[in-house]
Formats: C-alpha cells, sequence, structure tokens
C-alpha cells in the first residue's frame, strides 16, 4: 500500500509540473481548453492523498481575487477556500525557511515539493526583468541562493542576480586575504624570531636592516675597502659637530681637552658622578645617531655627567695618539670627581680602549674607575680565534677581513699582541666591577667571551649580559633587549 501511495504521488508530481508549464505558457488572462480545470478536479476527488497537496497549494497568493495557479483548482474542488487556516508548515529546510522573504503576507518558500528543481534550472529565464536562474552556465560556478519569493504574474519563482553575487564573493575574499595574509606572514615571523633566534621581532628586523645596510660589503671586498679608506682619511680630519635633528633631552657643551675634541652631556652645578664614554665604529668612523641617543638616555636616566671624546682615528691617526689623549681625559675627570664616582664605558673598539686604559691605570699611579662596561669589545685585533669565521657568517655588521686590515693600521708597527692592541693578552687582575654585553651572532664573541672568561678567573667582580641570537652592539639600537641592557647599566653606574 505504501509502495503504491509513493508511485501515484510521484506520478502526481510529474502531472503537476506538466500542467503548471502549460499554464505558465498560456499566460495572464488567456483562455484555457474547456473543462481542464474540471477534470483536474474530478482526478483530485479521486485520491485522498492528494489533499496534502492541495492544502500545500493554499499558500500561492491570488490575483484580482482569483487564483490563477493550477494549486489552487485542487484547493477548490477539496473545499478549501481559507487560505490562512489551512496553511501547513513549509516543508523547506529551517535555513531555506529563515532566508525567505514575505511578499504580501504571504510566505514565499510555500513550493517545497518543487525547489530542487527549481534550485537546479539549466538557463537562466528572464521574468519581469530579474533574472531568474538557479545555477550558471558551468558547474564549477553553480551557487545555491534561497528564493527572493514569486512573481505574482506567473508564479514563477525569483531569484538574485548571479553576477552580483559571484562579483560580491570575489570582493568579500579578496578582503578576507587582505586581513589574513599579513596577520600569517607576522605570525611567521614571530616564530622564527622567537623560536629559531630566540629575540624579539624588533631584534630579526634590525638585522634585516642591517644586513641591507651596513659596511660589511666595504669591509670584506678589498677593493671597495681601499676606496672606503681614503674617504675616511679626509673626513676623520673634520670637528665633529652636534647633530642638529637629534632631540636631546640633556644639555650639550662642546670642550677642548688637552686638544681632543669632548662633547659634555648634562652639565650641571653640583653633580658629584661622571661617565666617560668611548665610542665605537672600527677605528674609523665617528659616532652615529645610534650612539648620541644612547649617551643621551644614559646622561637623563643617571643625571651623571657624560664625557664623550671624538679621540683621534685611523688611517691617518694610530694607537698611541689615542692612548695619550684618553688618559688625559682619564686624570682630569678622575681628580675632579674622585675615581670611585666614575664609569669607564666603550662600545666596539671604544670597549678595546677603555679596557685598554684600565690595564694600564696600575703603571700611571691612577686608581680603577668604579666600574667598567664594555659593549661588544674587539678583544684580539689578530681575529686569530679559529671560531672567528664561524661567527664572521652570521653577523651582518662585521667581516674579518676588513677588520684584520684596519688592525694593521693601528697597531702601525707594533706587536699586535700588545695589551692596548688586544686586551685579551694583558693582564685583569686589577680590574674591578667589570660589566660586558655581547652578542651571540657577531664577529667578535669568541674573543670577548675569553676576555671575560680571564676576568672571572681572577675573582673579579664580574658579570656577563649575553645576547643570545643578537647582533654587535646589541644594547644601543631600539629593540626590548636593549631597554633590559640600559636598565642594567643604568644600575650600575647610580650604584653606590
Amino acid at each position: 500500500m505504501l509502495e503504491q501511495s509513493s508511485f501515484l504521488r510521484n506520478c502526481a508530481r510529474l502531472l503537476l509540473r506538466a500542467t503548471s508549464r502549460f499554464d505558465a505558457s498560456l499566460g495572464a488572462g488567456a483562455c484555457r481548453p474547456p473543462g481542464f480545470h474540471q477534470r483536474i478536479g474530478d482526478l483530485c476527488r479521486n485520491f485522498d492523498f492528494f489533499r496534502p497537496i492541495a492544502e500545500c497549494g493554499a499558500l500561492f497568493p491570488q490575483v484580482n481575487g482569483a487564483d490563477t495557479s493550477l494549486w489552487a483548482d485542487f484547493s477548490r474542488n477539496f473545499g478549501i477556500t481559507n487560505h490562512t487556516e489551512t496553511r501547513r508548515p513549509p516543508l523547506l529546510h529551517p535555513r531555506g525557511r529563515k532566508s525567505a522573504e514575505k511578499l504580501g503576507g504571504v510566505t514565499a518558500a510555500g513550493v517545497a515539493s518543487s525547489r530542487r528543481a527549481q534550485i537546479r534550472r539549466e538557463s537562466a529565464e528572464k521574468l519581469g526583468g530579474v533574472t531568474a536562474a538557479g545555477v550558471v552556465s558551468s558547474p564549477r560556478e553553480r551557487v545555491r541562493m534561497v528564493p527572493l519569493g514569486f512573481n505574482t504574474r506567473t508564479g514563477e519563482m525569483l531569484m538574485p542576480n548571479i553576477s552580483w553575487i559571484a562579483r560580491n564573493r570575489t570582493l568579500a575574499t579578496a578582503g578576507a586575504s587582505a586581513i589574513t595574509v599579513p596577520f600569517a606572514a607576522w605570525a611567521g615571523f614571530s616564530a622564527i624570531s622567537h623560536f629559531v633566534f630566540h629575540r624579539s621581532n624588533f631584534s630579526t628586523a634590525s638585522e634585516m636592516y642591517f644586513r641591507l645596510t651596513s659596511n660589511r660589503r666595504r669591509l670584506a671586498d678589498p677593493i671597495a675597502f681601499d676606496n672606503f679608506l681614503l674617504g675616511r682619511a679626509k673626513k676623520n680630519e673634520q670637528i665633529v659637530d652636534v647633530p642638529e635633528h637629534m632631540p636631546f633631552k640633556v644639555s650639550v657643551e662642546s670642550l677642548d681637552n688637552e686638544g681632543m675634541h669632548t662633547f659634555l652631556l648634562n652639565r650641571r652645578d653640583r653633580n658629584d658622578r661622571a661617565v666617560i664614554y668611548l665610542h665605537g665604529g672600527e677605528y674609523l668612523l665617528q659616532p652615529s645617531t645610534y650612539h648620541w641617543k644612547f649617551v643621551d638616555t644614559i646622561a637623563r636616566r643617571t643625571r651623571a655627567e657624560i664625557f664623550f671624546p671624538q679621540y683621534p682615528l685611523a688611517p691617518v691617526h694610530t694607537h698611541e695618539e689615542a692612548y695619550e689623549k684618553i688618559i688625559a681625559l682619564y686624570r682630569s675627570v678622575a681628580e675632579e670627581y674622585g675615581p670611585r664616582n666614575v664609569t669607564l664605558m666603550g662600545d666596539d673598539v671604544g670597549a678595546t680602549l677603555a679596557v685598554g686604559l684600565a690595564q694600564q691605570l696600575e703603571e700611571l699611579g691612577l686608581e680603577q674607575p668604579s666600574h667598567l662596561i664594555l659593549i661588544s669589545p674587539w678583544a684580539d685585533i689578530t681575529l686569530h680565534n679559529p671560531r672567528v669565521d664561524e661567527f664572521e657568517a652570521v653577523d651582518p655588521l662585521l667581516a674579518a677581513y676588513g677588520m684584520r686590515k684596519v688592525g694593521t693600521l693601528w697597531a702601525h708597527g707594533a706587536d699586535p699582541t700588545d695589551p692596548k692592541l688586544s686586551p685579551v693578552n694583558g693582564e685583569v687582575r686589577m680590574l674591578r666591577n667589570v660589566m660586558m654585553f655581547v652578542g651571540t651572532r657577531e664577529l667578535l664573541y669568541p674573543d670577548a667571551r675569553l676576555l671575560f672568561d680571564r676576568i672571572q678567573a681572577t675573582g673579579t667582580h664580574a658579570h656577563l649580559v649575553e645576547g643570545r641570537g643578537l647582533n654587535h652592539n646589541f644594547p644601543l639600537y631600539p629593540t626590548p633587549e636593549a631597554s633590559r641592557a640600559i636598565d642594567r647599566i643604568v644600575d650600575a653606574v647610580t650604584e653606590d
């Protein structure tokens, strides 16, 4: 019985589909064959299972007070005249029911039995100027859409314009990509910085910047380096001026100390603390913007007076001239403030000069400074350590070829193993309160670590800050690691 009922229902659907197309082809107000509706009504009365179908037909709209839908013929023959009272719940999926719109108070999702056929139409039809295409020409481009409603003149479903949907979906996809792609790139960049190099994103970005802008290529190329030396020979003889674009937070004065041009930052009427800062630059370069910002920060946070000398540089001058000027400066500052209130600090070759000076103070009859702070010192001018090549490969700033050649010019015929040139070979037992900063991705790391191990072995109070994954002179650059390093330096300088 159930199989027979299902068969008859399918036959009825086929019949209704055929008659619906026939009815639509006649158009509104056209004359139908005599007895057309009567024959359909007789068929409906013979099968009680058509009643649910007729009740569904009651959901269709009326035009000019008369039902124009074939489903209405079923309703009249079954005595169904009040559409609102006999309305059944839509047979659509709840998602489709939510999306259906209402036209004239009648739910547009009423024709559930033919929804699949209407969605999968093979070609687009024009109904009253509205595109009613359920699918597009290519199966790959098929779009599942929800009916917007029904045309009251023809009874056909109104579908949205597919080209408009496709175009806006493309825009939505492009917008989503514009958001997700940069986010995914930043997430990958962060993962590499933290899990591969063990450093902040700013430090990774700084290394990328240095690889593009540093002097490493000139230091590694013989011809380019020779041309670079010729240019520095003339430029290093010029007097260094205070950068005009620098927004200093402390006062800056220019002094002459024993014929050496010296800047004094943060002069106060009463100040019992001083710092002598010796800048780096491979004995060839004058102070950079990073040096000026660094000494300005140290002066502001420690409230100490900072002496910033411009000592003689290569290739015209040598280490003897530089030490002569620096010793005279240290002597005058120590006499004014007292050695216990003086901090000797330097970066790169400035750190080399600082530790070389401290090793000579005992012979000169001068007392050690309260703190000796070294940032990436060039501890051995020969760079003969077998591990130098390993660290040169990852250093974005320095190259061994140019540095060895500069070392030869700076030595000016002296023994390169002399402690004034290579402090790693000198006496270190007399040093006091040593703090060293060095990165693990710089060429100078092996010799700097060797120097620190020698200092620590004597029992001297020493502290090493090893910048894991960081580059040469990392405390000078605007990174989170540099901020923490500056905090340590400020604590050491202000320590009573």
